[in-house]
């Protein structure tokens, strides 16, 4: 029974070096030449799941051994400021309605919503699109799901 539990702490403790490891890797895998190593870019794409598996182990430990689950909070401290760009906090309360001369405003809009199509019946819905999109005043417009009649 003690072998057994001493074999399933060591696993648990390589996995989580294991996951540690691939986090950091995948927060610092854009300081890496892709063209040699392109399996880097998967680490990069699944850092998020890796940090939410950390967070998992830095709990389990926590409740387990509290002494190993440094091995987690050093991996974060070490990735935060990678990490730190996936979870941007937006400090302004709202939207900025006036837009700063060296700045470009992107509109993105999925159009199918409005009912465009209706505008025969309803020509209301057009004059509130166009409104819209003057209030935002973007510099370039995309819109998905275009429909023509």
């Amino acid at each position: 029974m003690q072998l057994m539990r001493k074999a399933t702490k060591t696993l648990f403790i390589l996995c989580n070096v294991l996951v540690s490891i691939i986090l950091i890797l995948g927060c610092f895998g854009t300081r890496i030449n892709n063209g040699d190593y392109w399996f880097m870019g998967l680490f990069t794409l699944a850092a998020f799941y890796f940090l939410i598996i950390n967070v998992v182990f830095l709990i389990f430990w926590l409740f387990v051994k509290p002494s190993i689950m440094f091995i987690g909070i050093i991996t974060i401290l070490a990735c935060w400021i990678p990490l730190r760009q996936v979870f941007q906090l937006r400090k302004e309360p709202a939207f900025n309605y006036k837009k700063d001369k060296p700045t470009l405003r992107v509109m993105s809009w999925n159009v199918e919503l409005f009912d465009i199509l209706e505008h025969k019946t309803h020509p209301e819905k057009k004059y509130e699109m166009i409104a819209l999109i003057n209030e935002f005043n973007p510099d370039v417009a995309c819109f998905q799901e275009m429909v023509t009649s």
